[in-house]
């Protein structure tokens, strides 16, 4: 008798243990939940999300964008973009970085549009973000024998897509091209875009790669009609693969 009446106490104590850890599980996750609601307020979460599309091409009226990488500066955000078209046509446009600060659920526009493919670019863009320590956020890197081709096969799509007019896909196969290429590049050169309009001249544009002794970079040459450069391009690490570096002595 003693120890059943002692066994449905500890059963009753027990319970009432459980049940309150219960309520303060449940307490804490409503007061985590509304700390990730203030949080979004302020936002911080917002600024670990991707700009919108929308956002970016809204800094650039009547142009059709191309959108090579994201940085993240704190809670500020930026885009790489090439607005590289008017009405169907590419224009000789070189490359631009947009910023922006979390109000809210918002995006709201930080300065004007920077053009940053120039030799002050990379400091233009610290300055405009308000701190040194940036984030890129990009798709980069391919098997080092593969890049060549993919770069060639790239050019040759922007520009069957453009003679057909599909916009989409010109502007698609330029974020691809921007895959093979170190960020330096592609946010602070004008070279690729230069190559696109090259390739959808009357000229045309042929591309010769051969490979360094010591596999480590490309000689590269371009010739456009009686037009040509080249020069020794590095290969350089880019997440689990390889990209092409801004030319030796540029």
């Amino acid at each position: 008798m003693y120890q059943k009446g002692r066994r449905c106490y500890e059963e009753r104590v027990t319970r009432t243990i459980l049940a309150a850890l219960v309520g303060l599980s449940l307490a804490l996750t409503a007061c985590a939940a509304h700390e990730d609601e203030a949080e979004a307020e302020k936002g911080n979460l917002r600024a670990r999300e991707p700009l919108p599309a929308e956002a970016i091409a809204a800094r650039f009226p009547g142009l059709r964008v191309g959108v090579s990488a994201q940085i993240v500066a704190g809670r500020r955000r930026a885009a790489i973009v090439w607005p590289g078209f008017r009405d169907g046509a590419v224009i000789d446009s070189g490359i631009m970085a947009v910023a922006f600060d979390p109000q809210g659920q918002r995006w709201r526009p930080r300065g004007e549009p920077l053009a940053t493919s120039n030799p002050e670019g990379a400091a233009a863009l610290r300055e405009l973000l308000g701190r040194d320590d940036l984030v890129v956020e990009r798709v980069c890197g391919h098997p080092r024998e593969s890049l060549p081709e993919l770069v060639r096969g790239k050019i040759d799509e922007f520009k069957r897509a453009y003679a057909e007019g599909d916009v989409d896909t010109a502007l698609q196969s330029y974020e691809s091209l921007t895959t093979a290429f170190a960020f330096e590049v592609v946010a602070y050169d004008d070279l690729l875009t230069e190559w696109l309009i090259l390739a959808v001249g009357e000229g045309g544009l042929e591309l010769t790669f051969t490979a360094g002794d010591n596999g480590d970079w490309y000689q590269v040459e371009a010739s456009a009609g009686d037009r040509g450069h080249q020069g020794a391009m590095p290969l350089v690490r880019c997440a689990d693969g390889w990209v092409l570096g801004r030319p030796l002595g540029a």
